[in-house]
């Protein structure tokens, strides 16, 4: 009977869609466990011909498109070579077209939502039903911490880690405040992961763990609860925000110009150099002038964008 799912699942596979939402990673003290999803999408295009054609063949749309690569240096390619062996056969035969709104290298899980859709799409082209449980755990081991990949697979808010003893990927989803909305600044530079990381201290004081461990329970029940004063705690950082804001200015930039409007919370998106800024929904219009005003009169460009909150996660479509 397995057999039979599965060549039925193959005969039938020439075309899958794959939607993948950006997101912001630790939230303030959330260091590699929380990442918030937004209305703001990576859409991936796997299309297998009959016949050759002379593929594989990757084409990029929208703003990333002088960016990416579009040879076998494409992340999506390595990511089916590397893990779908099985597919390397077909790949003469293999169309992907990337189209993404994700700003690239700005802390907002653009190569996660990469990463997941081409796990989704490379399980399903394999013969298998993907589900966002085994997708995970082949996304988060090629990210290395499974934040923004699990925000990307089941949307809202996640919280998510590595279990030692099973030696697996955890993933739980929190729901997100409809009267909390994201504000992104989002400056007009890249920040490497791999900079952002390399500045953190390779050992922390025990008060600076606590403190950490702390402000993610009162932002854990902030959420939960409603409480715009516990999320206010709970978005204060003693690990890695202190030490990246040398690489990203803007940082200490926004919160001064915000420091006496009503907002929830600044803290950096992901790695930077992206900032999230979380307001309530009847100030968002003011707060977002206030940005606007201070980025117009500043030097180097940055872009201010009013999100939603996604809370589906990846969506596929299959043809």
């Amino acid at each position: 009977m397995f057999w039979y799912l599965r060549w039925a699942c193959n005969s039938e596979m020439k075309k899958v869609i794959v939607r993948v939402p950006a997101s912001s990673a630790n939230l303030g003290p959330g260091f590699d466990t929380l990442a918030l999803a937004y209305e703001l999408y990576c859409t991936l295009t796997f299309e297998l011909s009959d016949d050759s054609c002379n593929g594989p063949i990757v084409e990029i749309e929208g703003s990333a498109a002088s960016s990416l690569p579009c040879d076998q240096n494409n992340l999506v390619l390595k990511v089916l070579e590397e893990q779908f062996p099985v597919l390397k056969s077909s790949f003469d035969k293999l169309k992907v077209t990337i189209k993404s709104e994700i700003p690239l290298a700005r802390g907002l899980g653009s190569s996660a939502a990469c990463i997941a859709g081409t796990v989704w799409a490379g399980i399903y082209l394999s013969g298998q039903l993907p589900d966002r449980k085994t997708a995970l755990q082949y996304a988060a081991s090629i990210e290395g911490h499974p934040d923004n990949v699990a925000a990307s697979l089941f949307g809202a808010l996640t919280a998510s880690a590595y279990v030692k003893h099973s030696k697996d990927f955890v993933a739980a989803t929190v729901e997100w405040p409809e009267d909390w909305r994201p504000i992104l600044v989002v400056p007009d530079r890249e920040v490497s992961t791999a900079h952002a990381r390399a500045v953190l201290p390779k050992q922390v004081s025990m008060p600076e763990a606590v403190s950490n461990i702390q402000n993610i329970a009162l932002l854990l029940m902030a959420i939960e609860k409603r409480d715009r004063e516990l999320l206010r705690a709970g978005l204060t950082d003693s690990l890695h925000e202190p030490h990246r804001q040398t690489l990203i200015p803007e940082l200490q930039e926004v919160k001064n110009v915000l420091r006496d409007s009503p907002v929830l919370g600044v803290v950096l998106s992901g790695a930077g150099s992206s900032i999230l800024v979380l307001s309530e929904a009847r100030h968002v219009d003011y707060v977002k002038k206030e940005l606007e005003s201070w980025s117009s009169v500043r030097e180097g460009k940055v872009k201010v964008m009013s999100l939603e909150v996604d809370r589906e996660g990846l969506t596929a479509t299959y043809g």
